[in-house]
């Protein structure tokens, strides 16, 4: 068993010499052996070790003692554990998915924080040859397309898995000889899940039915099409890389490119978009691909709704992603106060304000769109002045046009497509805009012949 998967590492090359790595460890059979296995390999790899233990607080008690086991383990083998729980209900029932998903999303981001702030170079999940399977299956169920039939990844980016070339009931055997204990978790028994029912009806059945290995003929089959899946993939990547627009919150690629794109490839190309926003496409089936896919022959302003807060659509010919207002923070999130005199940064551009006595040198008929303007600083009736991005109830009176609307009207007007006007920041005064940097400003707010104090406005892209 040692040899297997030490063979498996050399072969994929997962594990370099003198890397620190971290074990993601549940307590469940899977993840103890997975620990136990890299400690006897330890000096091969000159490794260092490190675990961590997310608990999910799902199982009351159960939860508690799993906490407890791999304190335990980790304190006999002396390997350094990171411990961290966390409500996955409540984070589930916040971002509207699945507590499988929500708990998979919180484990890898946490240990990805963990690398970063450690300095650790590998982090191990205790994956099989059965998982892997399971996935495919699931996916096929779910209609996937080519990449949903790969498999679980032998790594990717940080993440590596030495146990994909092992087999759940080798893990058992594995830990009956060694005589080592581990924790059950009593919901995996329950077949009402999807994966427990493919886990515990579907693949039984098929061993029973069939003299043929399923279990690994399916990963064999994956091994086959990932580099069918990895040649397209690419192809995906270097359209995104090109053509994708991405703001605060939206990513967005012209449609006249979209439509020019090979099927497979496109299908790829908009689960890359999904990717870039969400960090993940574990919630995202064909189904979502194919209602994309849809929306490039709709009209403008045609919308879909996608798992999480997030939304596609169409909008003066471009295709869109986009968390929804009241979602996750984004690149301009939050806002900052008007300071005469002191720099501001905020996101890709870099503000400068002064207040100052009107003179003769001052312009009175700028351009809206150039880089530096001036307001009468008298007429703001509300302070102190913010740069921030769109809020709902926003309002601008366009300079030269002697009315008010809603910066949503405004926008629609002025064709500002959604990738740009989400992330655009603005000078606010309360609700009311003041300036839009490169594009207009407020006409009720021109300097005129009665100007005494001006506040001069100026940004520059870093």
């Amino acid at each position: 068993m040692i040899d297997k998967v030490r063979r498996f590492i050399d072969e994929n090359c997962l594990i370099s010499y003198g890397d620190h790595v971290l074990v993601s460890l549940s307590g469940g059979p899977d993840s103890v052996a997975l620990l136990l296995i890299l400690n006897e390999l330890r000096l091969n790899y000159g490794m260092k070790l490190s675990a961590f233990h997310l608990n999910h607080m799902l199982r009351g008690d159960d939860s508690a003692e799993d906490e407890f086991f791999c304190s335990g383990i980790c304190d006999e083998l002396g390997t350094k554990l990171y411990i961290f729980r966390e409500d996955i209900k409540d984070l589930a029932q916040r971002e509207k998915i699945s507590l499988e998903a929500a708990g998979r999303k919180r484990r890898y981001g946490l240990i990805e924080q963990l690398c970063e702030d450690n300095g650790i170079d590998k982090a191990a999940t205790a994956h099989t040859m059965d998982d892997s399977a399971e996935s495919v299956l699931m996916n096929m169920i779910r209609g996937s397309g080519l990449k949903g039939l790969c498999g679980i990844p032998v790594k990717r980016e940080r993440i590596i898995r030495p146990l994909l070339c092992v087999r759940k009931i080798e893990i058992l055997r594995y830990l009956s000889d060694n005589k080592r204990t581990f924790r059950t978790d009593k919901t995996n028994s329950v077949s009402e899940y999807c994966r427990n029912y493919i886990r515990n009806v579907i693949i039984p059945g098929l061993e029973e039915k069939f003299a043929t290995d399923p279990v690994g003929n399916i990963v064999r089959m994956s091994a086959n099409l990932t580099e069918d899946n990895e040649y397209l993939e690419g192809l995906a990547e270097e359209a995104f890389k090109k053509n994708a627009k991405r703001d605060a919150g939206i990513c967005s690629i012209d449609i006249s490119i979209l439509k020019k794109v090979s099927v497979p490839v496109l299908k790829r190309l908009l689960q890359r978009m999904v990717l870039e926003l969400k960090g993940s496409t574990n919630d995202i089936w064909e189904v979502h691909i194919d209602d994309m896919m849809s929306l490039l022959t709709k009209q403008s302003g045609r919308r879909i709704d996608l798992p999480g807060e997030y939304t596609a659509g169409v909008e003066f010919g471009r295709f869109y992603i986009r968390r929804e207002e009241g979602a996750a923070d984004d690149a301009f999130s939050g806002q900052k106060a008007v300071e005469s005199g002191k720099p501001i940064r905020f996101g890709d551009y870099e503000f400068l304000f002064y207040v100052s006595d009107i003179s003769e040198k001052v312009d009175k008929k700028f351009k809206k769109r150039s880089q530096e303007i001036c307001i009468d600083h008298d007429k703001i009736k509300e302070m102190p002045l913010y740069i921030r991005t769109r809020k709902p109830g926003d309002k601008i009176s366009p300079a030269g046009r002697n009315v008010t609307k809603k910066l949503k009207k405004y926008f629609i007007e002025e064709k500002m497509p959604l990738d740009v006007r989400s992330g655009l920041p603005m000078l606010v005064s309360g609700n009311e805009v003041l300036w839009i940097p490169g594009h207009d400003y407020s006409g009720k707010h021109a300097v005129d012949e009665g100007t005494k104090r001006i506040l001069v406005c100026s940004y520059k892209k870093i």
